[in-house]
């Protein structure tokens, strides 16, 4: 596996409660991407914008989905909508997932 990591911007504060749903989420989604059957790129983006942060999950092992259960990413939805995030993949591709947390 190649990780790669890039951060932009000021980090901004976070309720405590959306800061730990944010990081379990990305805790969940960390354990797919790094498949070790599979390794290939695995890079992580964090932009911090005035109000939000965004969160690019990319895999670059055969352009495969970050995550192929779907029943999994309808949870990660609705755990981050509680939150007032969102979960989706990035312009109908599948291997980069972008995660964006208002404050």
């Amino acid at each position: 596996c190649i990780p790669a990591f890039s951060e932009k911007g000021e980090p901004i504060k976070f309720l405590s409660v959306k800061e730990l749903v944010l990081f379990c989420i990305l805790q969940q989604l960390i354990y797919p991407v790094l498949n070790v059957y599979d390794p290939g790129i695995v890079k992580l983006d964090i932009r911090y914008k005035k109000d939000k942060v965004e969160i690019e999950i990319f895999r670059g092992s055969n352009k495969q989905p970050v995550i192929s259960d779907i029943e999994e990413l309808v949870k990660l939805k609705e755990r981050l909508k509680q939150v007032g995030g969102t979960i989706r993949y990035k312009n109908q591709q599948w291997h980069i997932l972008k995660v964006v947390v208002t404050r």
